[in-house]
C-alpha cells in the first residue's frame, strides 16, 4: 500500500462545483456540457450562463425571419445587473445571418440580472438564442 496506494474503495467522493461539498452541482436537467453552475436555463430556445447571478428579466427576440440557427452572445454585466455589452456570433453559434445577430445583440442589452454587490465590475456570460421558423 506504500509503494502504490491506488483507489480506496467507496471512500472517494466525486464533487465538481463552488460549493465544497460532495457531489456535483448543477441542475438535473441541465446542460452536461454548460461552464457555469448556477442560473434557471431560461425557456422558449433561450438559456443563459452566468456564474454566481440569477435572472431578473429574460429578453425574447422580436422574430419574423425565414432564417434560423443557434445565436451565442457574449454579455458583460455589471454589478446592478444590467447588461452592458453584448458582442454576437461567439463559440457555439450555428448561423452566420447578420440580421440574426443583431436581433440577438438587441435582446440580450436588454436582459437584467440580479445585483450582486461583491460581483466583479464587469462580469462575462452568455445567452443562447435558439431561432426557429414558425417559433
Amino acid at each position: 500500500m506504500a509503494l502504490y496506494p491506488g483507489k480506496r474503495k467507496g471512500t472517494e467522493a466525486s464533487q465538481q462545483g463552488e460549493t465544497g461539498k460532495a457531489g456535483d452541482q448543477g441542475k438535473p436537467n441541465g446542460d452536461v456540457n454548460a461552464k457555469g453552475y448556477t442560473g434557471s436555463g431560461g425557456s422558449g430556445g433561450i438559456s443563459f450562463s452566468l456564474n454566481g447571478r440569477t435572472l431578473m428579466s429574460l429578453v425574447k427576440p422580436q422574430y419574423n425571419s425565414e432564417d434560423e440557427g443557434i445565436v451565442v452572445v457574449r454579455i458583460y454585466v455589471d454589478r446592478s445587473g444590467r447588461v452592458t455589452r453584448a458582442v454576437a456570433g461567439v463559440k457555439g453559434s450555428t448561423t452566420m445571418d447578420g440580421n440574426l445577430w443583431k436581433t440577438a445583440e438587441k435582446a440580450a442589452l436588454q436582459s437584467k440580472f440580479v445585483p450582486k454587490e461583491n460581483a466583479p465590475d464587469e462580469q462575462v456570460g452568455t445567452i443562447t438564442y435558439r431561432f426557429v421558423r414558425g417559433s
